[in-house]
């Protein structure tokens, strides 16, 4: 039988906020998808790390000065090698907990598809860390 999680809180990007964001790179750096608190453990997913993209010879660091064509490239998955694009830097996904002295005690690298997560992908995120800090 699956452990059931317990959160005190819990709270994921509404839905309508993630249709099309097929790669971390259609998010800004530092934005929360999820965060969640689970007995002593605090727990977020976020997209980390620096952007850059050379886009017919501009180079772009924020989704909101990238052209709608490069969006369009990006959400299609056609971006790595295409001619005219080069994904100089990109971000990522990180699952990221903390204790109850707001240390982090774990980070790790993760690969979503943030239009498609669901609470049961994260529910069992979460049950599979949980593990890690239930073992002796």
């Amino acid at each position: 039988m699956k452990k059931k999680i317990n959160y005190k809180a819990f709270w994921m990007l509404p839905k309508a906020d993630r249709k099309g964001i097929t790669d971390s790179l259609l998010m800004d750096s530092g934005r929360e998808i999820v965060s969640a608190q689970v007995g002593d453990h605090d727990y977020a997913i976020r997209t980390q790390g620096e952007v850059r993209i050379r886009w017919k010879d501009e180079i772009y660091r924020y989704l909101q000065d990238f052209p709608d064509e490069l969006v369009k490239l990006i959400r299609k998955r056609k971006a790595d090698g295409h001619p005219d694009c080069e994904v100089i830097e990109n971000n990522w996904y990180e699952l990221m907990v903390w204790d109850g002295n707001n240390t982090l005690v774990y980070s790790d690298l993760i690969d979503i598809d943030v239009s498609k997560l669901t609470r049961k992908a994260v529910d069992e995120i979460i049950m599979e860390t949980e593990e890690i800090f239930d073992e002796p």
